[in-house]
């Protein structure tokens, strides 16, 4: 349903919880009758560079206090780390 009607997770899960609801405290059913089941949000995987981007990546950084930083929040596996480096590439090193 999420494909077919391009819902959103929290929408799904929204109408689970109407439904529930509906069913246990207008309707007065027990949960047991009516197996609703909420949507899962699909985790997401980090964005992975290749050995020679990260090397790229980590020698442009001119000052060794931008490039330990940058080292250590990769060291960490930030996921955000690509995005970062999306919105505000100049400010950490000049690639």
């Amino acid at each position: 349903m999420i494909n077919e009607r391009h819902l959103s997770y929290s929408t799904m899960n929204q109408a689970a919880c109407a439904a529930r609801f509906l069913y246990e405290k207008v309707l007065g059913r027990e949960r047991e009758l009516f197996p609703i089941a909420m949507a899962k949000v699909p985790s997401k995987q980090p964005e992975l560079l290749a050995r020679e981007e990260i090397a790229r990546l980590f020698a442009s950084c001119s000052h060794p206090v931008h490039r330990m930083l940058l080292q250590t929040m990769y060291a960490r596996r930030c996921a955000n780390l690509a995005a970062v480096l999306k919105r505000r590439p100049r400010m950490i090193c000049t690639i």
